[in-house]
């Protein structure tokens, strides 16, 4: 029911404010870790849709989508797999921080030949698992995607 209508300089205004006021249900962090994890899991199915269709092994789990770029390889199959690119020779069981740091500067030459548009894109990014920065990758590459 709405509250009755009472000038702001009544006593009136300001308890018909009060006791209509409805509380949000989640607050602002739930709100953003629901939209965090809404988008993880449809850029994840999106992704899989397409690795499914040229026979690379999916993402297992959405939860871990940003540790699932540190190697550089899931990068490769993902361009391979929608710009129909060549897989460059790779070390396919990088280990150490140098070995994936190659692998994922063939990613990225792998990503400019494609002429996916990710300049605020950085290797370490994916190294350190940014989730903020592995989602913006992920949303440039459907977009760029969508328009070819």
């Amino acid at each position: 029911p709405l509250a009755p209508r009472h000038s702001p300089s009544s006593p009136k205004f300001h308890e018909t404010k009060q006791q209509h006021f409805c509380p949000p249900h989640f607050t602002m962090a739930e709100e953003k870790n629901n939209w965090v994890r809404v988008q993880k899991k449809t850029f994840t199915k999106w992704i899989n849709n397409h690795l499914r269709k040229k026979g690379f092994e999916t993402i297992p789990d959405f939860e871990k989508v940003s540790e699932e770029f540190d190697t550089g390889i899931r990068l490769m199959n993902v361009v391979s797999a929608l710009y129909e690119l060549p897989m460059p020779r790779h070390n396919k069981t990088p280990k150490m921080r140098p070995h994936k740091l190659d692998n994922l500067q063939l990613a990225f030459n792998m990503v400019e030949e494609a002429q996916i548009k990710t300049n605020f894109l950085k290797t370490t990014h994916l190294l350190d698992h940014d989730e903020k920065m592995i989602l913006g990758m992920i949303w440039a590459i459907i977009l760029d995607y969508a328009i070819k």
